[in-house]
């Protein structure tokens, strides 16, 4: 369980990264990207996020407040947000960020996989051999009643 609560929180940090990479590629502030994030599914991340960015921001706190109350939010984008940097240069690191946790999340999947593959190997052995018994055993019988 602990693997797949790591590649959950990676395929987070790189969901986010990218989007939130895309949105301030597109020339949108924080607020407008709450704004179109209002317009998404209730249900999806994204909405609950951009709800609970509005609410920070009409309270007046500082968006990095959000990183510190969530854990799938990637700690690394409070060091983006104040940065000071243009939107056009957070976006282009936040690109780079998002590439990099994809990185590390294809790295976690293939973990994962060279876990479970002997494992699913081992299944199927025993299903080959036990199919095989099921099926010979009565023949080898019927045959030693013969001599």
């Amino acid at each position: 369980m602990l693997i797949i609560g790591k590649i959950y929180r990676q395929y987070s940090y790189y969901y986010l990264s990218f989007n939130l990479s895309l949105l301030l590629k597109s020339g949108l502030d924080l607020k407008q990207i709450c704004s179109f994030l209002n317009e998404f599914d209730k249900q999806s991340l994204l909405y609950q996020l951009g709800q609970q960015l509005r609410e920070l921001l009409n309270a007046g706190s500082m968006p990095d407040e959000l990183v510190k109350k969530y854990p799938f939010i990637p700690p690394e984008l409070k060091l983006f947000l104040n940065k000071g940097e243009t939107l056009e240069n957070i976006s282009n690191e936040l690109a780079v960020y998002s590439e990099v946790s994809y990185r590390k999340l294809l790295k976690l999947i293939d973990k994962l996989i060279e876990l479970v593959q002997p494992i699913l190997f081992i299944v199927i052995a025993i299903i080959i051999v036990g199919t095989y018994l099921t099926i010979l055993l009565p023949i080898y019988k019927t045959l030693g009643g013969l001599y």
